[in-house]
């Protein structure tokens, strides 16, 4: 079985990989998770997985629970505090979140780009955008049409109009159909609605949709 769950749920997260199954790729990750775990309740990647699939179905508590037995199993672990710090501030909790991943990024001076998202979130959400432009890359995730979409916005507010087009030309590339997606896309990641408002909004003045 291996970590066939970690693909699927990647599928469903990034659109990595999209498998022509009836079976939606969430409910297959959350399937192949859990009789991972039954034949080995030990395997850490698997409640990880567990852990992220309870954020995607909206099992609030669920969710919480296991960031704290996995923060209490592995307090000092960057990947544990990283990711758990990401989706804390996708949550909402973004004081607590923010903790979490700073503390993740200096445990780990070479913390993969994606972690610093939640520094990201955190500026823009408060319109600060100089401070946001400085936690988005593409350079490690080239192929994945998220940060090129925050490029977007963020060169819109900064009135880099030559970057904002070549932005949204590299996101419509990965993602044809972004503009009829954008709210479903917005809705899997973000648990306040005000959120995904607010990046939709952004994403409207940028050109990324009508």
């Amino acid at each position: 079985m291996g970590w066939t769950f970690i693909l699927a749920l990647d599928e469903y997260r990034f659109s990595f990989n999209i498998k022509n199954d009836p079976v939606p790729a969430l409910t297959r990750a959350q399937e192949l998770a859990e009789k991972s775990i039954s034949l080995s309740p030990q395997f850490s990647i698997a409640f990880y997985a567990i852990t992220i699939i309870h954020y995607h179905n909206g099992e609030w508590d669920k969710f919480q629970n296991n960031i704290k037995m996995g923060l209490s199993i592995a307090p000092n672990s960057p990947a544990v505090l990283a990711d758990s710090g990401v989706y804390l501030c996708l949550m909402g909790e973004i004081e607590q979140g923010l903790a979490l991943v700073k503390k993740a990024m200096a445990l780990n001076p070479q913390h993969p780009s994606w972690c610093q998202f939640a520094l990201f979130h955190s500026h823009f959400l408060k319109e600060e955008f100089e401070q946001a432009s400085q936690y988005v890359s593409t350079i490690e995730t080239p192929d994945w049409f998220w940060p090129y979409a925050l490029q977007a916005v963020i060169c819109t507010e900064l009135g880099d109009e030559k970057a904002r087009i070549l932005a949204r030309k590299n996101l419509i590339r990965l993602y044809p159909d972004f503009a009829e997606h954008a709210v479903a896309e917005c809705a899997k990641w973000f648990h306040r609605e005000e959120d995904s408002l607010y990046y939709l909004k952004s994403f409207k003045k940028a050109g990324l949709m009508d």
